[in-house]
C-alpha cells in the first residue's frame, strides 16, 4: 500500500503538479505583462506624452513653430517614459524568468532530492 501511496505521489508531482506549476507560472508572466500594460505601451509608443498636443489650426505663423516644438517635446518625452518602463518591464520579467527555471529545476529535481536527504540523515543515526 506504501508502494501505490509513492506512485501515486510521483505520479501526480511530475504530471498533474507539474502541469499545474508551469500554468501558475505562465499566469504570473501574464500577469506581470498586464501590469505593465504593455499592449498599450506598444502601441502608443510615440505618441505625445498624456495626449498632451496642441492643434495649429488658426494660429499666427509665428505661433505654429511654438506649438510645433511643444507637440515635438511632449512626443518625446513620452518616448522616454515608455522606453523606461518597457525597459523595467524586460528586467522584471528576465528575472521572473530566471527565477521560473530555478524553481523548474528544483520541482523537477524535489522528490530525488528529499529521498536522497532522507537516506542520508537515516545513515546518520546508524
Amino acid at each position: 500500500e506504501n508502494k501505490a501511496f509513492l506512485g501515486d505521489i510521483f505520479g501526480w508531482w511530475y504530471s498533474r503538479g507539474l502541469k499545474d506549476f508551469f500554468i501558475y507560472l505562465k499566469a504570473i508572466m501574464l500577469k506581470i505583462t498586464d501590469i505593465f500594460s504593455v499592449k498599450l505601451l506598444l502601441r502608443t509608443y510615440l505618441s505625445p506624452w498624456k495626449r498632451d498636443i496642441t492643434s495649429i489650426e488658426g494660429l499666427p505663423l509665428n505661433e505654429v513653430l511654438r506649438v510645433f516644438v511643444f507637440n515635438l517635446v511632449s512626443r518625446l518625452i513620452g518616448f522616454i517614459i515608455k522606453t523606461i518602463i518597457l525597459f523595467i518591464y524586460l528586467v522584471v520579467l528576465a528575472v521572473f524568468l530566471a527565477l521560473a527555471l530555478f524553481l523548474s529545476i528544483i520541482w523537477l529535481f524535489l522528490p530525488l532530492i528529499s529521498i536522497i536527504s532522507l537516506i542520508y540523515a537515516i545513515q546518520l543515526f546508524f
